[in-house]
């Protein structure tokens, strides 16, 4: 069986993985993301390496909620900061996919995502610095 982390998180809206349209969901080139992310996908290209998928061919994964540890109140408000940023860079990102910048709006949005890795707890964005290495 095919288990998800307990802190995982969907790569396209970075929410955490849960229950209905949250659940994460395998496609044939491995990468994970939710059930409503998969089906906004209008072609089927995965959204990190745009290889094809069959939407078909999906993966349900195994959450195992069980593991997940409590958080403490400061490390909660740590976390909310951070998945407040990780929302800012992410709709950056995508301005800029959809309608385009200037070299120094890239250079700064660079710069921006080189901070949030460097302040991003450990483990939380492993795949986030693969996806956002080729700007830099």
């Amino acid at each position: 069986m095919l288990v998800a982390g307990p802190n995982s998180v969907c790569d396209v809206c970075l929410e955490p993985f849960g229950c209905d349209g949250k659940a994460p969901c395998s496609i044939s080139c491995g990468h994970v993301f939710c059930v409503d992310c998969l089906d906004r996908v209008t072609k089927p290209s995965c959204p990190l390496c745009r290889n094809y998928f069959d939407s078909r061919a999906t993966i349900k994964l195994h959450l195992d909620l069980d593991t997940v540890k409590p958080l403490s109140p400061s490390s909660n408000a740590t976390d909310l900061d951070h998945d407040e940023d990780a929302r800012r860079l992410r709709d950056a990102i995508n301005r800029v996919t959809k309608e385009g910048c200037s070299e120094s709006q890239i250079r700064q949005l660079i710069q921006d995502g080189n901070k949030f890795f460097q302040r991003a707890p450990k483990g939380r964005v492993r795949r986030g610095r693969m996806t956002f290495s080729p700007l830099s």
